[in-house]
Order: C-alpha cells, then structure tokens, then sequence
C-alpha cells in the first residue's frame, strides 16, 4: 500500500498518525465536563479529606459545583506564582503557607489578587450565634468569593 505512496514510506507514516490524531481529538472534543463554579487547592491531605466530606452538603445548600484539588505545596506555589505573574486563570481559594504570602500580597492593594474575609468571618460568626437563639442563619456568599447568591 504505501509502495505507491509518492513520497516513500516515512511521509506515508507521518501523514496516517496526522490523520489518527486529528480523528481522535474531533472525537473527544465536548466531552470536557463543565467548569466548576468554585475550584479549590489544598495542599494538606487532612484538609482535602474534610473538604471531600463537606462538599455535597454546601453544594446542596448554595447550588454551587465545588471542585476539590490535592496537591503538592512546591508545585501549587511555582504553579499560583506563574499565574499570576502571567495573568492567567487560577483556582478560586488556595490555601498557601503565611510564609509564603509575602510574595502574593505586594503591590498596590488594588493588584492584589487576595481578599480579606476578615469582616465576612465576623459576619458570619454574629449570625451563627444568633442562629442559636431562634434568628435564622443565613449564607455569607458573594461575588468576590466565587459563588452566587442564594435565591
């Protein structure tokens, strides 16, 4: 078969595993599952594991698609660094060493790529306690932490 290919056997060779890749990526393409709509690294296997177990409970109750990464801290750090020097996507939360912040909160405080969740936390804390006493505690969500609102 390849005897009557024009340009020898190597050409014919490279044109057929061509033709077989680009089979196989129309084939596969669409299949990608959808992107969650909160995305979330951890480095820590404890961590990952409560997280793992929580995860349907808060989807449920915030309508949300979590996506829970493990990794290792060396190659989150490099891969969270890269980002944003290049000013690609990265994940929704990271939990990054205190050590490391340093890197990740110089600059102005509008380049800064990290929100404080300081007050949200307190806000959050006050309406669990006065979900003790009957008041009703309701989700602390909004658009900089990457979920949506509650309807």
């Amino acid at each position: 078969m390849f005897a009557r290919f024009p340009y020898g056997r190597a050409p014919f060779w490279l044109l057929v595993l061509a033709l077989a890749s680009v089979t196989v990526s129309l084939a596969t393409r669409g299949r990608r599952a959808a992107r969650p709509d909160l995305v979330l690294v951890t480095f820590t296997q404890s961590h990952y594991d409560a997280y793992r177990r929580a995860i349907p409970a808060f989807e449920r109750a915030h309508n949300v698609s979590v996506q829970v990464e493990f990794t290792n801290w060396t190659p989150l750090r490099s891969r969270l660094q890269n980002a944003i020097l290049a000013g690609t996507e990265v994940p929704d939360l990271a939990e990054v060493f205190e050590g490391s912040l340093g890197f990740f909160t110089r600059g102005p405080p509008a380049d800064i790529g990290v929100v404080d969740l300081t007050d949200r936390l307190r806000v959050a804390r006050r309406r669990a306690h006065r979900s003790d006493r009957g008041v009703a505690l309701q989700p602390v969500v909004g658009a900089r932490t990457g979920l949506r609102p509650a309807p």
